[in-house]
C-alpha cells in the first residue's frame, strides 16, 4: 500500500536526521513527503535547511 509506504519511509528519514541532522538527503526525502501532502511551508522550510548544509559543506 503506497499510504503505509509514505508513512514508513516518513519514520526512516525522520529517526535518520535524527541521529544525523545534517543528512541532506533525508531531509530532501522528507520535503518531497510534505509537499506530496500538501505543506508547502514545510516542505520549503527543509529545502532551505538543506541549501544551509550544502554551502557549510562547500566551504
Amino acid at each position: 500500500n503506497a499510504i503505509n509506504d509514505e508513512v514508513r519511509a516518513e519514520e526512516y528519514f525522520n529517526k535518520t536526521v535524527y541521529l544525523d541532522p545534517n543528512h541532506y538527503e533525508a531531509l530532501s526525502h522528507l520535503a518531497l513527503i510534505l509537499e506530496h501532502r500538501g505543506d508547502m511551508n514545510g516542505a520549503v522550510r527543509l529545502r532551505q535547511r538543506v541549501q544551509r548544509i550544502l554551502l557549510k559543506s562547500e566551504k
